[in-house]
């Protein structure tokens, strides 16, 4: 295969231009009164090839609409990205051999692309990663996406040339021998770009004609890749001028040839000349960005997003009951800010909320561990406590190989809000992050703290002098057993808590008794009622799976200002089972008691033996 096999992909959008050195040319005829436009554009992001940007920008103006290759709007660039990607668990690794993916990564080196993700990447994944690699990125967003986000910002309607099915399956043919080739002849890249670049801008038409592809290979290629595709747009954009006028967008390596794009509309009778381009007298301006709110719920908060974002809502089992997640994301690929993301998740009631002042760095901390697990080789560069509207936050700064991520936590009562964004440079992308986080509110939201919590105050315990009874006066507790437990000291680490499962003892094969101790990585403040209570009812909350039915109220006690407790009772498989929960300190002590029925000579022991846990003077 030739050296020129890398610029293949660039070829796709900037081949040979024929009939005349323009990019600009008109469309007239078949009746129409008034003309439309094609434009060739070119995927880089290097400020000195948008250098008709403006008169472009005047042709979009005149027309109707705008039509592009694709749209890039909403979430269609994350769909694009996902086809680029494989499946599963299956990643190039399976494909290849690993001196190959050390190859590959060699090429990525100064980027510091992460390998995991890169793994997950298809050939045609990889390729289009690196057209880009040392490329000047001047411009915060690709010539395409430039324009698009131009005609947006001026409200023109869209007309998407292809679906991003059409146009990826495209790639399917391009495969891992392929890739390596490319790879191998990476070091040749860089001057045969520059010069690539060069014959785009003068539109010099014999010198981009010496750049073509001539392996068997890559003319199969070339055929799905121009030729085919070239009916479509031509097919497509027929129908469009028909109906109204239109500033056509695409690959200038769509236009030129025999069986160009040009050549396909004279066939069906229209006139195509070349516009002669004018230079840009100053700067490329910013595509014009327009940001909007696209919140989901407007009585809970308001946010704010440079395009629609793509919505995913689903319930999420974990150990606390269902979390309900709602995402918003919008990908904006070759921004200097790629990513936006907002994030809410419902907690059950009484599991987590914004009141519990004491565990509030055990939940944020919570959050930014699961994120760090997602990023492999990250690093917090900062994080502190802000806060919204009175709730309680987190301002948290990640580097995760070229990227900064940027995350606000925010709980307000049971509900997180997650925003977050990816940028390759702070300074750079200032002004937008400042429009998105600072476009985020939490709107008047009624605190659901509980006016009045009752703690039932226990007064007397009971005390069997023939039952078991086991002090710890370390800890500060006291219970009896009917006879002689069994005892374990196993310890399990959950959610960064100790337990100790203490002791366990049956009565028969009919009933058991269950007491256990855990040792909390934090403290509550014993005045604090309404935190005491959502920490009880949070912890009964996360024993209680879906094996226990016919849950009752639960009911919140005090044992002399010292131990705080709640009790619940419930049904496993049709028994009855009665739990009674103490805290105190960093200590949580649980009893329960299989088959609360279960009676001898009038006394109710499941009753009996929840009342025989008492407070130990220390």
């Amino acid at each position: 295969m030739r050296k020129h096999f890398l610029l293949f992909f660039i070829l796709l959008i900037s081949q040979t231009l024929t009939l005349a050195q323009s990019l600009l040319w008109e469309v007239s005829g078949n009746g129409q009164q008034e003309p439309s436009y094609l434009y060739g554009t070119i995927h880089l992001q290097e400020e000195k090839l948008f250098v008709y940007s403006e008169q472009v920008k005047d042709y979009i103006n005149k027309c109707e609409q705008a039509a592009f290759e694709l749209d890039m709007q909403g979430d269609q660039l994350i769909k694009a990205a996902q086809m680029m990607m494989y499946p599963g668990n299956e990643k190039i690794t399976d494909h290849i051999s690993t001196a190959d993916f050390q190859k590959i990564l060699k090429v990525f080196e100064k980027s510091q692309f992460n390998s995991e993700i890169l793994k997950k990447f298809k050939p045609m994944g990889i390729y289009s990663l690196m057209v880009s690699l040392n490329r000047a990125q001047d411009m915060e967003e690709s010539m395409d996406l430039y324009f698009q986000n131009y005609a947006v910002s001026q409200n023109k309607p869209l007309f998407a040339i292809e679906t991003i099915e059409e146009q990826m399956s495209a790639f399917d043919d391009f495969d891992t021998e392929m890739l390596m080739e490319a790879v191998a002849e990476f070091g040749q890249r860089d001057k045969e770009l520059k010069k690539l670049s060069k014959y785009y801008l003068k539109g010099n038409i014999k010198e981009l004609a010496k750049i073509e592809t001539k392996n068997e290979s890559e003319e199969e290629l070339s055929d799905k890749l121009f030729a085919k595709r070239n009916v479509t747009i031509a097919n497509r954009l027929d129908e469009q001028f028909r109906r109204q006028t239109t500033m056509a967008l695409f690959g200038a390596g769509h236009l030129g040839g025999n069986d160009g794009v040009i050549a396909l509309l004279k066939e069906k009778g229209w006139t195509v000349s070349p516009v002669k381009m004018q230079v840009n007298q100053k700067k490329p301006q910013s595509s014009g960005t327009v940001w909007k709110d696209y919140s989901q719920d407007t009585s809970y908060y308001a946010v704010r997003f440079p395009q629609k974002p793509q919505v995913v809502t689903q319930t999420v089992q974990s150990e606390i009951g269902p979390l309900e997640v709602t995402s918003m994301v919008v990908s904006k690929r070759g921004k200097m800010v790629s990513t936006y993301n907002l994030t809410m998740t419902t907690y059950p009631e009484g599991t987590v909320h914004s009141n519990m002042t004491s565990r509030l760095d055990q939940i944020f901390d919570g959050g930014i561990g699961a994120m760090l697990n997602q990023l492999p080789n990250a690093q917090i560069l900062e994080k502190s406590s802000i806060e919204k509207a009175g709730f309680p936050g987190r301002d948290v700064k990640i580097k995760a190989g070229e990227e900064t991520i940027i995350l606000n936590y925010y709980l307000v009562n049971n509900k997180m809000y997650l925003v977050m964004a990816s940028t390759f440079s702070v300074e750079k992308g200032a002004q937008d992050l400042s429009e998105f986080f600072g476009g985020f509110e939490i709107k008047d939201q009624k605190d659901t703290s509980r006016a009045e919590i009752a703690f039932i105050d226990i007064e007397t315990y009971s005390d069997n002098e023939d039952w078991f009874s086991i002090e710890d006066e370390d800890i500060g507790y006291a219970i009896q057993f009917p006879t002689t437990p069994v005892t374990t000291h196993e310890e399990v680490d959950l959610q960064g808590k100790k337990t100790v499962v203490f002791s366990r003892i049956s009565f028969d094969t009919d009933s058991t008794v269950m007491f256990n101790m855990t040792d909390f990585p934090y403290e509550w403040e014993a005045e604090n009622y309404e935190e005491l209570s959502l920490i009880l009812e949070a912890e009964l909350k996360s024993m209680l799976d879906a094996d226990y039915q016919d849950i009752s109220d639960f009911q919140y006690l005090n044992f002399a200002d010292y131990f705080y407790g709640a009790e619940t009772t419930a049904k496993v498989d049709g028994n009855d089972v009665k739990i009674r929960l103490w805290i105190s300190n960093n200590h949580m002590f649980v009893l329960q008691y299989l088959n609360a029925d279960l009676s001898e000579d009038g006394i109710n022991y499941a009753e009996y033996f929840l009342t025989t846990f008492r407070p130990h003077p220390l």
